[in-house]
């Protein structure tokens, strides 16, 4: 059996009822030879469920509606590909009020580097947010991100790509330039290491539309 590439959407509701305003990550991961597409989907899912519910408790704001839907394609089906798995978990959230919808953190991460290839083709990055306002942080006079939230989100990172290589389905970054074709596993590295800075990202396409103009 020959693994594959899959590609996971990650959809985190939001309280408000504009659809627009969910937020959602993309992951890559590779298969396990020695399983079937069932297996491989299960045991992918299992560790993205694991992130989300990590940080869900530890850093995100209560504004999200505490549902997690993930859909996992097989990269290897022809397109336009249906899910292999389309479901939605519980998140238990614990978070306090939020900073704006478009403030985010962003966990980057990268394969080892190697000869011949550019290292910006081997690193990735997700943004996640909203954030619970509770992880601001005032240093040197500037709002930063607090060290607990920088802390449990890079632990959250590294429990994900301990649980995807305990089970044989790796994190991956995944490079459509390199790839010769979609789904190409030979332009997937597997994740190394990564890292969250302290300073805050801007999503500004998360921002929830005006509901009101103001004229003079």
């Amino acid at each position: 059996m020959t693994a594959g590439l899959y590609r996971v959407q990650a959809t985190i509701g939001m309280d408000a009822p504009d659809l627009a305003d969910n937020i959602m990550n993309t992951w890559h991961f590779r298969g396990d030879p020695a399983q079937s597409t069932a297996g491989d989907v299960t045991d992918i899912s299992a560790a993205v469920v694991a992130f989300y519910q990590e940080i869900d408790s530890a850093i995100m704001s209560i504004e999200n509606d505490e549902t997690l839907r993930l859909k996992v394609y097989a990269l290897n089906d022809s397109p336009p590909r249906i899910p292999q798995a389309d479901a939605t978990y519980a998140l238990v959230n614990t978070g306090g009020a939020g900073t704006p919808a478009e403030v985010a953190l962003c966990l980057s991460y990268q394969a080892t580097p190697q000869s011949g290839i550019p290292q910006a083709r081997r690193r990735g990055r997700v943004f996640i947010g909203p954030i619970s306002a509770g992880g601001v942080a005032l240093i040197n006079g500037s709002r930063h991100v607090a060290a607990t939230y920088t802390a449990a989100l890079a632990t959250a990172g590294a429990n994900l790509r301990n649980a995807a290589n305990a089970t044989n389905t790796p994190w991956v970054v995944y490079s459509p330039t390199t790839a010769a074709f979609d789904g190409d596993i030979a332009a997937s590295y597997l994740v190394a290491n990564g890292w969250v800075d302290n300073a805050w990202d801007t999503m500004r396409s998360r921002g929830p539309k005006a509901t009101v103009r103001q004229t003079f």
